[in-house]
């Protein structure tokens, strides 16, 4: 699982060199259908890791004390033609019109020790959190207005304001 630097001619007190693991791990917050205990953590990894691989990875680089790990494959979106193709037809299946398919993602809930609880950091206070929603509706609000002129004088486009 890592890139590991061979000597060409090792000594028998001299270890294989591991540089960095080829694999990654991204720790990310359960959906609220998840519920899920104050000792667990879900992860993202890379397709090719298997629950000794995850368990591995957090003990040696990380030093975090892992008590179970369960992984599993959860199935990519469909992606569909437009909206007039929803409905599904008898050759394509349940689907409907399936262009593509997102890829496969591997999920794993890691399980700590009891009194180990892990707790996402608040990023943003509340105030902050606010004064950046009123910026996005201004934003939002001006976006619009100059779409409507925009629309409003379409044999002037192009044309500066000063010139109309």
């Amino acid at each position: 699982m890592t890139t590991r630097l061979h000597r060409l001619l090792p000594r028998k007190d001299q270890k294989t060199l591991v540089f960095l693991p080829d694999c990654w791990m991204k720790l990310v917050k359960p959906k609220e259908s998840e519920k899920l205990l104050p000792n667990m953590v879900k992860f993202i990894v890379s397709p090719e890791m298997n629950a000794d691989d995850v368990r591995e990875y957090l003990k040696k680089i990380y030093n975090v004390p892992v008590r179970d790990v369960n992984v599993r494959v959860e199935q990519g979106k469909m992606i569909r033609l437009l909206k007039e193709y929803d409905s599904p037809s008898r050759m394509a299946g349940i689907h409907g019109r399936v262009v593509d398919k997102e890829p496969d993602i591997t999920v794993a809930f890691v399980t700590l020790r009891k009194d180990l609880h892990f707790s996402f950091p608040k990023l943003y206070t509340d105030k902050a959190f606010y004064q950046e929603q009123q910026q996005l509706k201004r934003m939002e609000k001006t976006l619009a207005e100059s779409k409507k002129t925009e629309l409003s004088s379409w044999q002037c486009h192009g044309v500066p304001s000063w010139f109309k």
